[in-house]
């Protein structure tokens, strides 16, 4: 089997992978605990940043749901 064949290989365990993970579903509170911490956080260290990023990243999940209360206006942060 040749570099290829086992990319492609790869390619496809992957996509089927993807296919059968649950969709990730984000609370309202917990939507709302990381809006209220992307007002208060102050960037001086890297926890800080990194505290930032995930919460951006659960805004972003959350965002996508369709009961979701909020828009994209968070991308400000």
């Amino acid at each position: 089997m040749g570099f290829k064949d086992e990319v492609n290989e790869l390619k496809n365990i992957v996509l089927a992978l993807q296919k059968n993970v649950e969709k990730e579903t984000v609370s309202d509170k917990d939507a709302a605990k990381c809006l209220v911490l992307l007002n208060y956080v102050h960037y001086e260290k890297v926890p800080d940043a990194f505290l930032g990023c995930a919460a951006l990243n659960l805004l972003n999940i959350y965002v996508k749901q369709n009961e979701a209360k909020l828009g994209y206006r968070f991308r400000r942060h």
